[in-house]
C-alpha cells in the first residue's frame, strides 16, 4: 500500500465545481418499454446493457461531432440515468443561439433514430428552455422540472414535443454574426500593415505569408464555394506562388524584390476582395443550413403540438462541399446496423436522387420497427380479448399506432407509397382503436 498516496488522498478533499445556474435548453428523454423488458426478459438484461452501453457512445460520438464541426460556442452534452436522458446546452448569445439549438434538436433526433432501428426502443421526451445547472456528479433546475412534467403530462405518445419557447426561438428572425471570421479577417488585414522591416526580402515574405493565411482560410471553409471565386482563387494562388519563386531566387537583389513587393502588395485588394465575398457566402451558407434544419427539425402534429421530426434528412446538397456532406453522414449513419453503404459509396456531389436513397433506407428501418411493435401488441391484445392474459395496457397499442400514423404520414410526403403501414382498426374495451389485422405490402403471400 502507498501510505503517502493514501496520506495526500485524505488531506486533500474531494472538490467537485459548483455549477451556477443559467439559461439553458434542456431536453428530456424517456426509453418506453425498458421496465417492462427487465420483468419480461431477465435473461436478457445483460445483452440490453450491452445495447444502451453502444447507444449511448454512439450518441456522444455523433454529439462529439457536431461541438467539433460547427465550432459552437455552447457544448451539447448528454447525462444518463438507467432509462433517462438528458440533453442540453447553455443559451449562447444572439449571435449563435439557434446554430446552437439547431445542433441540439438534430442530437435529440440522432438519440431517437439509433435508439429505435438498432435497439428497438421508442422514446418520449419534452425540450424546454430555463434556469438548469449540471456538473459531472449531477443536474438541476426548473428547466428539468418542466421537462420531466412536459414528458410525463403532454407528450404521451412516442414523441419529443417542444415548449413554445424554444419554438420561438428557433422561428426568431435574426442576423448570423460570424466572430471567428471576422477575426480571421482582422488578423489577415493585420499581416499587411506590419511592413516595418528594412530588409526587402521580409516584405515581400510577409505578403507571402499573408496570402498564405488568406489560402488556408478559404480552403478549411466547409461550404460550397462558386465556380467564379474558385477561379479566382486558382488565378491568385498561381500568381503568388510565381512571385515566391522569384522572391527565393532573388533575395540579395534590391530592385528586383522591390519590384516583386509593390507587385504583391498590389493584389492586397484583389484579396481582400476574394475573402470578403467568401466570407459573406459563409455567413449565407450557414443561415441557410441553420433555416434548412429548423425547417426539417419540427412539425405541428395532430394534437397541436410541435415535435421533433427525427425522420426527416433535410437537403444540404446546395449549401455544403460534396466531402463534407459525405464525411457529415457517414459518421451520422454508421451506427446504423442495418444501413447500406450508400454514403460511402456515393461519388460525386450527393444529389438529390441519392438523398432519396437515404431518406428510404430510413423509412425502411421505422418501418421494419413499427411493424414488429405493431404486430407483438395485436397478438397482445388478442390473447387479452380471449382472457389468455390477465393484465394487459391498452394505452401501449395507442402508441404505436400513433407511430404508424407518423410513419404513413412520412411516406406520403416524400412519395414513398409502397411503404406505408395498412392495418383494420377496431375498438378496444376502453373506447380505444385497436388493431385486427395488419397488411405488410412488402411481405409475400
Amino acid at each position: 500500500m502507498d501510505f503517502n498516496a493514501l496520506k495526500e488522498t485524505l488531506q486533500s478533499p474531494y472538490v467537485i465545481d459548483k455549477a451556477p445556474q443559467k439559461k439553458h435548453y434542456v431536453a428530456y428523454i424517456d426509453i418506453l418499454g425498458y421496465k417492462k423488458f427487465f420483468d419480461a426478459h431477465p435473461d436478457k438484461v445483460e445483452i440490453l446493457l450491452d445495447a444502451m452501453s453502444n447507444g449511448y457512445q454512439n450518441i456522444v460520438h455523433g454529439i462529439n461531432i457536431m461541438n467539433s464541426f460547427f465550432f459552437v460556442d455552447k457544448k451539447i452534452e448528454l447525462r444518463c440515468f438507467s432509462d433517462n436522458l438528458v440533453v442540453f446546452c447553455e443559451v449562447p448569445d444572439k449571435s449563435g443561439f439557434k446554430q446552437t439549438l439547431m445542433l441540439l434538436v438534430e442530437a435529440v433526433k440522432q438519440i431517437q433514430r439509433i435508439l429505435l432501428f438498432d435497439y428497438g426502443l421508442f422514446v418520449r421526451g419534452a425540450i424546454v428552455k430555463g434556469q438548469f445547472a449540471a456538473n459531472e456528479m449531477f443536474v438541476f433546475g426548473r428547466a428539468l422540472i418542466d421537462a420531466v412534467k412536459s414528458e410525463e403530462n403532454d407528450a404521451v405518445n412516442p414523441r419529443i414535443i417542444v415548449s413554445q419557447p424554444v419554438v420561438n426561438d428557433m422561428q426568431a428572425d435574426w442576423l448570423y454574426d460570424d466572430p471567428a471570421t471576422q477575426s480571421v479577417y482582422n488578423d489577415f488585414v493585420k499581416v499587411f500593415s506590419l511592413f516595418e522591416s528594412s530588409s526587402n526580402y521580409e516584405l515581400a515574405n510577409k505578403c507571402y505569408t499573408a496570402y498564405r493565411l488568406f489560402d488556408d482560410i478559404v480552403s478549411e471553409i466547409p461550404f460550397v464555394v462558386p465556380v467564379e471565386d474558385i477561379k479566382r482563387l486558382d488565378k491568385t494562388r498561381n500568381y503568388f506562388n510565381d512571385m515566391m519563386h522569384i522572391i527565393k531566387n532573388n533575395r540579395n537583389n534590391t530592385s528586383i524584390l522591390e519590384q516583386v513587393y509593390k507587385k504583391l502588395l498590389g493584389e492586397k485588394t484583389d484579396m481582400l476582395d476574394i475573402f470578403n465575398s467568401v466570407a459573406q457566402r459563409r455567413n449565407y451558407q450557414i443561415v441557410d443550413y441553420i433555416n434548412t434544419m429548423a425547417a426539417s427539425s419540427f412539425y405541428k402534429d395532430q394534437d397541436d403540438w410541435f415535435i421533433v421530426d427525427y425522420l426527416n434528412m433535410p437537403d444540404f446538397t446546395h449549401i455544403f462541399k460534396p466531402e463534407v456532406l459525405k464525411l457529415l453522414l457517414g459518421s451520422f449513419f454508421k451506427a446504423f446496423s442495418d444501413f447500406p453503404e450508400i454514403v460511402e459509396e456515393a461519388t460525386g456531389i450527393l444529389d438529390a436522387a441519392k438523398l432519396n436513397d437515404v431518406r428510404s433506407n430510413i423509412l425502411s428501418l421505422h418501418r421494419k420497427a413499427v411493424l414488429h411493435t405493431l404486430k407483438n401488441d395485436a397478438e397482445n391484445y388478442k390473447q387479452y380479448t380471449l382472457g389468455n392474459i390477465e393484465n394487459y395496457d391498452e394505452r401501449v397499442i395507442k402508441k404505436h399506432l400513433w407511430s404508424m400514423q407518423y410513419h404513413n404520414w412520412h411516406c406520403k410526403r416524400f412519395g414513398f407509397d409502397d411503404m406505408k403501414i395498412d392495418c383494420t382498426l377496431s375498438i378496444g374495451k376502453n373506447s380505444f382503436l385497436f388493431i385486427e389485422n395488419i397488411i405488410d405490402t412488402n411481405e409475400t403471400p
